[in-house]
């Protein structure tokens, strides 16, 4: 009987640890630079430096001096984790990161007497970070014996999807501009497209006899996992467009395909009977995932009434709902964040539509700049069962002396009652309050 029940627990864990590719963490957009950042990341209708490669290809144009850019980030995130059905696992934990967000290179030029812009850009597009503990209590009555388990669980998750390629921008006219930017999605390029998950957990089975004598004891069984999703091939496509209505007023549209992120995930499972004392048995997969990523459709506007003030707005649409896993080696479609297979009672994620404001305020000086700016918006991100409401807002500040500019830019994220991934077997809700912090450094050339 005890034995029995040490391996139903294993089991029971290997399904939950070890069944089908799940990503986890909702795939948080980054999006690049500090000045956009501080703007609440409206935009789309500016697009006006090297950033526009990622948030609007067609403001390029607009650039009319060589640049080199970068910008880091550091990112703090707190979440306090709440069960309605398993108290125990109420928990509060938090992470902490720093990065680089963005790299480029930009060269405008003359082409047939219309200002044009060639780049090349490393952009961290999705960050996918989580890192949660939690108790899990259960029980099970049978005509033997009852069988109480306590399960000590630890999810530690780590990685991004990065880009890297050209864009390129016209003017096609004196009210409008183009522009179009290719992205390379591949590990080997830019040492920063993997994500990993680590999970391992201490099951403890204690078994009460009850009808007749059994020997009493308790049993504990630690298991490991570790998932690591690499990519090794993809491609996508951003397109964009800005047109000037007047002097005040620019509108800004842009569109990112969906396209295929080809992955290598490798999976190792531990279980390891403690007691009674056991060798661990090791089990490893290694297969490929196709994961598709969803169209993105974006529109701002711009309103700049005086050469100081700049006034924004967007609106984005993601399509989740295309966001599915191909897993090759079961021949089946997976939602990614849940884990279940779409012909087996699972649901595609629902699409989201966010609304960001941004106000930029500049203080012209003889031989400086410096701009100040904030804003707010409502970011929502995909979920299990839902979307997930987030709010942001934001302020930041720059320094432009002759051919150097930095910006800092501060957002606070939060979200109450948010799913996100969900944990599997329990019902689980979370408050999330996030800070991060980005620095860009320009270099006119």
């Amino acid at each position: 009987m005890r034995k029995l029940c040490v391996v139903l627990v294993a089991m029971g864990m290997c399904g939950w640890v070890a069944g089908q590719p799940i990503m986890g963490a909702s795939p948080n957009s980054v999006g690049s630079g500090a000045r956009a950042m501080g703007q609440a990341n409206a935009f789309i209708g500016v697009a006006d430096d090297a950033t526009a490669a990622s948030w609007n290809p067609g403001g390029l144009p607009q650039i009319e001096k060589p640049e080199l850019s970068l910008a880091v980030e550091g990112l703090y995130r707190r979440s306090d984790l709440s069960s309605g059905s398993h108290p125990e696992a109420n928990n509060t934990h938090s992470f902490g990161l720093e990065d680089l967000n963005y790299l480029s290179l930009v060269c405008p030029f003359q082409w047939r007497e219309k200002n044009a812009v060639a780049s090349l850009n490393y952009l961290k597009q999705y960050r996918l970070e989580l890192d949660t503990r939690f108790n899990y209590a259960t029980g099970l009555i049978t005509p033997f014996a009852t069988i109480d388990v306590l399960e000590r669980y630890s999810f530690a998750q780590h990685g991004s999807f990065t880009s890297l390629g050209p864009a390129f921008g016209i003017e096609v006219s004196d009210k409008l501009s183009l522009g179009l930017a290719f992205n390379i999605w591949n590990h080997g390029l830019t040492g920063a497209s993997e994500y990993r998950n680590e999970t391992d957990s201490i099951s403890t089975v204690t078994i009460t006899p009850t009808l007749f004598p059994l020997p009493p004891g308790t049993s504990v069984t630690a298991n490991s996992s570790t998932d690591t999703y690499t990519v090794t091939d993809g491609y996508s496509l951003v397109l964009g467009g800005l047109y000037r209505f007047s002097k005040e007023w620019t509108v800004g549209a842009v569109i990112k395909p969906g396209h295929t992120l080809y992955l290598d995930f490798d999976r190792r499972f531990t279980s390891h009977v403690l007691s009674p004392a056991g060798s661990p048995i090791t089990t490893h997969w290694d297969f490929d995932v196709d994961l598709e990523m969803p169209t993105i459709a974006g529109l701002g506007t711009a309103y700049r009434p005086s050469d100081a003030l700049t006034l924004s707005m967007d609106l984005t649409w993601t399509d989740w709902s295309e966001y599915i896993a191909y897993d090759t080696n079961f021949n089946a479609e997976i939602n990614p964040l849940s884990g279940v297979r779409l012909n087996a009672g699972g649901d595609t994620c629902d699409d989201t539509v966010s609304c960001r404001f941004g106000a930029e305020y500049l203080l012209i000086r003889d031989d400086h700049v410096i701009p100040l700016r904030c804003g707010l918006a409502y970011d929502p991100a995909p979920a299990v069962d839902d979307v997930d409401d987030y709010y942001t807002a934001s302020v930041g500040v720059g320094l432009q002396i002759g051919r150097f500019m930095a910006d800092l830019a501060y957002e606070l994220r939060w979200g109450k009652d948010v799913i996100g991934g969900g944990i599997r077997g329990l019902s689980t809700s979370e408050d999330v309050l996030q800070h991060r912090i980005l620095l860009s450094l320009i270099l006119y050339l």
